[in-house]
This record gives structure tokens, sequence and C-alpha cells, in this order.
């Protein structure tokens, strides 16, 4: 779905899927100021909508981490 909402084990489990199934992949990126604050540096509005969810106030990835888990696998980024 998008980096500020897929653990990174679900995220590895369907691009390995797409690779193996030669499958195109599709993910929301980057799609808002506040994904983007959020992404670099961990506040904005994502920050106080995971309050509502989670004690660990953190984003589960940077920004370059989740472009890195595509490397090889045809993508879309929206």
């Amino acid at each position: 779905h998008s980096a500020y909402s897929t653990h990174p084990e679900l995220a590895k489990f369907a691009i390995n899927l797409a690779k193996k199934q030669k499958l195109l992949i599709s993910t929301h990126f980057l799609e808002s100021k506040a994904e983007n604050a959020w992404l670099k540096e961990a506040k904005g509005g994502f920050k106080e909508w995971f309050k509502n969810f989670t004690p660990d106030l953190k984003p589960l990835y940077k920004a370059s981490e989740f472009i890195q888990l595509f490397k090889g696998v045809r993508t879309l980024f929206t």
C-alpha cells in the first residue's frame, strides 16, 4: 500500500511474490506534504494520527529505504 502503513515483512513478501510471478507492483509514495514530513522527520499530521494506534511513533522506512525495496521489480509509484 504505502511507506507509512505497510510493515517491512509484508512489503518484502509482496515484492518477492511480484518478482517470482513477473508482476507489476503498485504503491502509493509521497502523495502529500504530511507523508513527506513523516518519512523525513517523523513529525506532522501523520504523527498525530499514529498516536491513536501505537506508542512507538517512528516511520517504518526512510524514503530511500522504501524505494530500495523495489529494486529489480517493475513498480508503479503513485
